[in-house]
């Protein structure tokens, strides 16, 4: 993993990665959180950014973690 800048995440981005890996789904995420779905495809796309990797890819209607690398 390249090195990135730790400030660049915030509680949110966390709380959303951590939300999204339990519950599967982009649509559950945002409904838990009280948030909408484009924030969290939003966040999603950063935390992309920020780590340089996919994180989670499509499988069906629902999203799986990708393999560390």
């Amino acid at each position: 993993m390249k090195d990135f800048d730790y400030l660049a995440l915030s509680g949110q981005h966390l709380l959303v990665f951590t939300t999204l890996h339990e519950v599967g789904t982009v649509t559950k995420t945002a409904e838990q959180l009280d948030l909408t779905q484009s924030t969290i495809s939003h966040s999603l796309q950063k935390l992309r950014l920020i780590f340089d990797d996919e994180l989670f890819v499509r499988s069906g209607r629902s999203v799986m973690p990708t393999q560390k690398k």
